[in-house]
């Protein structure tokens, strides 16, 4: 087999023929990788592929990151530490830190495409209707894995304190998302991985 493959940046992807979209290519959107593609012969081998470096630290890092130190500004403000603007409350400053990553809920259904980063308009949502007759099965306040996506706090620290720079966070999340999207079979969440790109044609309560 020829090893000498072309060196992308972010993504890697491996062929499957199928007819899920999820299992024909499952991207890893960070890193130096190597990319193989070979369409499967007559042995039904798989295409071949191999990371250039080890995964983040990120990926085995416990699910409860620590909240970024608060930086001051003129006027006592605490300012983002990723971009220029600052705010007048520690809470506000945290809530303004998530926007630089992906979304990090979602709806437990498979059939809802809801996402977010707030747990009062998950509430919200999860009251609607036509949710209802779910709350016997999910819970009436479901919480943790059946609505957590990844951990942004465990990327967030590691762009706060210099280990990587926003760029490398932003697509560690993406891997991240697009492995719980796999896991949960949710073709919007692998196509939007961010979850703000289809926001205003995903209803939100």
């Amino acid at each position: 087999m020829n090893s000498n493959y072309p060196v992308h940046d972010y993504c890697l992807f491996q062929y499957t023929p199928g007819n899920n979209p999820l299992e024909n290519f499952f991207c890893y959107p960070f890193g130096s990788c190597r990319i193989a593609e070979q369409q499967r012969d007559d042995t039904d081998d798989l295409a071949c592929t191999q990371l250039q470096s080890d995964l983040p630290a990120v990926l085995s890092s416990s699910n409860h990151g620590t909240v970024p130190p608060c930086v001051t500004t003129t006027g006592n403000r605490l300012k983002c530490t990723i971009c220029t603007e600052s705010f007048p409350r520690k809470q506000e400053r945290n809530r303004h830190l998530l926007k630089h990553v992906p979304y990090f809920m979602h709806c437990p259904l498979p059939h809802c495409a809801w996402r977010g980063n707030r747990p009062g308009l998950f509430k919200k949502h999860w009251r609607q209707e036509d949710h209802r007759a779910y709350h016997k099965h999910y819970g009436h306040s479901p919480s943790g894995s059946q609505i957590e996506t990844y951990n942004p706090w465990a990327i967030l620290d590691q762009i706060v304190n210099g280990a990587i720079s926003p760029r490398e966070g932003e697509g560690q999340a993406i891997f991240l998302v697009r492995m719980k999207a796999f896991e949960l079979q949710k073709l919007n969440m692998w196509m939007d991985p961010g979850g703000r790109n289809k926001r205003r044609s995903v209803r939100r309560a």
